[in-house]
């Protein structure tokens, strides 16, 4: 059960969002997006495309039910998908650093976190903007 919960057969991106949400309730955060851009053919020359969500509240859904079309050529493991995301929230830094943990630690799905970028407004800003992150990551997913 935990191998199929960390290596879904399909990208099984609501259950992403899903977990995102429930991530961040537990860190008081507020997730702000949540793109999702599928695998493309190596061989293909046309970009891969692009669905986004964007949210405030916890019923946020993938836009678009867009399959990957094939594996990455890039030596990962073979039988497995890479599905490129970027998660935003915003809320205070401690709680965001949170977010990040138990991404990495809790999460059941298994995911490789390669860019976090962490803004903090100063000044006037510091008043209005909360402080805010963006996680670019790697879920997976194995071939059928």
């Amino acid at each position: 059960a935990k191998l199929a919960a960390a290596l879904p057969n399909q990208p099984a991106t609501a259950q992403f969002v899903s977990d995102m949400q429930s991530l961040s309730l537990q860190s008081s955060v507020t997730i702000t997006s949540i793109n999702v851009t599928p695998p493309v053919d190596s061989s293909s020359a046309a970009p891969p495309a692009t669905t986004s969500t964007s949210s405030t509240t916890p019923e946020a859904t993938p836009s678009s039910s867009a399959a990957p079309t094939a594996a990455p050529a890039d030596g990962s493991v073979s039988g497995t998908v890479e599905l490129p995301i970027t998660v935003s929230a915003s809320g205070q830094v401690p709680n965001l650093e949170k977010f990040l943990r138990l991404l990495q630690t809790e999460n059941s799905r298994a995911v490789l976190v390669g860019d976090v970028t962490e803004t903090v407004p100063t000044g006037d800003q510091a008043k209005t903007v909360k402080p805010s992150i963006t996680i670019g990551m790697k879920a997976f997913f194995r071939s059928s």
